[in-house]
């Protein structure tokens, strides 16, 4: 890391400045190691970045006032949110989430992972599990709890018409889906999609069942759509 940027962090820790004023291009542990500094002294998050500076309502739980964020293109929990509640409720029910919560628009559902479990944000309103749960297996303070509805997506296995060996393609895809490769990726947090391999943390698979599942399935033209109403909700104008 470059020495000036060293001697900027030394500087903004001597001054006392609020979280949100650090340099971004740093490491994740040098964040977490910088955070945990100023929470020692009690400079952590003594007040808001200025974009947030709004009103947050007084009945709100106070763990949710330390940052609340969702990624720009949850498109497909919108829309699963919409057919759980109904165009006109689940419509209004965002709108109240966006009032009361002011979530940060993040861009990186990775990204928002660590961050949460770096403590930037106390709560990611929606984030892929397996991502969650691969910060939390890396020893990140976070965790999921599952709510309704729980938007369930799939991801696709494309082979190039144009593919000089097509046939290895499929192979290759074959294996993804053996349990060997599922155990291995499970290792790390993903759901298998095995009832024969275990879940990990245990109990994830068991613990998102108990809620409403809503697959989600959108064409190129629909998730423009639904891409927009995210924007038109999450970023009112």
């Amino acid at each position: 890391m470059p020495e000036k940027l060293l001697s900027r962090i030394g500087d903004f820790l001597q001054g006392r400045r609020a979280w949100y004023e650090l340099p971004k291009l740093l490491s994740m542990p040098r964040l977490v190691e910088i955070r945990n500094q100023l929470r020692s002294e009690n400079l952590h998050d003594t007040e808001e970045p200025p974009l947030a500076k709004q009103e947050i309502p007084t009945n709100l739980d106070p763990a949710l006032r330390g940052g609340r964020t969702i990624d720009g293109t949850d498109n497909e929990w919108l829309k699963a949110m919409l057919i759980f509640y109904g165009e006109q409720k689940g419509t209004q029910i965002i709108k109240d989430i966006v009032a009361a919560l002011k979530p940060v628009i993040t861009d990186g559902h990775l990204a928002m992972a660590r961050a949460t479990g770096a403590g930037e944000y106390a709560i990611s309103l929606n984030n892929y599990v397996n991502l969650s749960m691969n910060v939390k297996l890396g020893g990140g303070p976070i965790d999921v709890w599952a709510m309704d509805p729980v938007a369930l997506m799939f991801g696709q296995v494309g082979v190039s018409a144009l593919a000089p060996n097509p046939n290895a393609a499929r192979l290759a895809a074959n294996f993804m889906i053996s349990q060997e490769a599922q155990q291995f990726i499970a290792k790390f947090g993903r759901l298998p999609t095995r009832s024969d391999v275990a879940d990990n943390p245990p109990g994830t698979v068991a613990m998102l069942r108990q809620k409403k599942v809503i697959p989600v399935l959108l064409t190129p033209e629909e998730e423009k759509v639904w891409q927009r109403r995210f924007q038109e909700l999450f970023r009112p104008r």
